[in-house]
């Protein structure tokens, strides 16, 4: 996507897991250098999370630019995707945050610099999208044991991605020693059912049925979404789960159910429901309606990202 015509905005969000400890300055000089046979940057700002939303929105509404460039966290990175799609500019995401799902369902690699050294190489395509009640989403949106975790994670003191990831698992053994259980009566595209889970995760398009704790979207433009029921009455039920998810048990068997689908009501028992939208927690109105937005966002990513994610981050061999 070489191009002197094509404007670039930097966005980097100096409080993302990978800058927790100060960041790395020299990562903006050799970003600039690997954005130039993408054309001229317009700009370049370091950013909070309190004023990163704000800078997103002037970047992509700027007229002189066509590509922001997120280097930041899965929130940091839906949110500038959602606002590309609404602006119809094109994302680069480069993986500065702790999990990085986005990035690495895009077969970026998680080593910031690495990521940076293959942008020259990166080449435009469309992916998936979701919304929950009008609000977007490029990778989940989770209720019950995710969101549970992710509060208890952040109320526990960490100054560093390596902290932030061993505080993980003191929430998670927080979340594992109360496990409940609720009704939810879900429409999947026109059939309703009450199912009694722990735990719902939607994802924009399947996850890959790999090892390993974090669930990378086997192909993030694959056209539908995937509905994983967490069916636990107790913690030894939720830590066999888990234990056949970290082996890469994601298909439906003990303790899990997996439905496909491109439209999904949640009903609406109570007024409101705590969720994950791509790591980032809030509470959204019932019933909760989230759809699929077929290939509504432009990205730039290696030319292996519609691979298998087994491949994700390995050198490709030789043709």
């Amino acid at each position: 996507m070489a191009s002197d015509d094509n404007g670039v905005a930097i966005i980097i969000n100096s409080k993302a897991g990978a800058n927790l400890a100060g960041g790395d300055r020299q990562l903006e000089v050799r970003l600039r250098e690997a954005l130039q046979l993408l054309g001229a940057v317009r700009d370049v700002k370091w950013v909070d999370g309190k004023s990163l939303a704000r800078a997103v929105t002037a970047a992509v509404e700027r007229d002189d630019v066509d590509i922001l460039v997120m280097a930041g966290g899965d929130g940091s990175v839906s949110y500038a995707g959602n606002e590309c799609a609404r602006t119809r500019k094109t994302l680069l995401p480069l993986p500065f945050g702790t999990y990085n799902l986005v990035c690495r369902s895009l077969a970026l690699p998680v080593d910031p610099n690495v990521a940076i050294s293959q942008i020259p190489a990166m080449i435009p395509t469309r992916i998936d999208m979701g919304t929950a009640n009008g609000h977007g989403f490029l990778h989940h949106v989770s209720a019950g044991l995710h969101p549970r975790f992710i509060e208890a994670r952040n109320a526990l003191p960490y100054r560093s991605r390596w902290g932030k990831m061993r505080s993980a698992f003191g929430a998670m053994r927080q979340v594992l020693k109360t496990i409940a259980r609720w009704p939810v009566r879900l429409d999947i595209d026109g059939h309703t059912k009450t199912h009694w889970i722990a735990g719902l995760a939607i994802t924009v398009n399947k996850v890959a049925e790999t090892p390993g704790m974090t669930a990378v979207v086997d192909d993030p433009a694959g056209g539908a979404l995937a509905v994983y029921l967490a069916d636990v009455r107790d913690s030894w039920g939720a830590l066999l789960l888990l234990a056949r998810y970290i082996t890469g048990g994601r298909r439906p068997g003990p303790f899990l159910d997996v439905k496909s689908a491109s439209n999904v009501i949640v009903g609406k028992r109570r007024s409101s429901l705590t969720v994950s939208i791509d790591g980032e927690t809030r509470r959204l109105e019932l019933p909760l309606t989230i759809k699929l937005r077929r290939r509504a966002l432009k990205v730039l990513a290696p030319e292996r990202m519609t691979t298998s994610t087994t491949e994700i981050n390995q050198p490709r061999s030789a043709a």
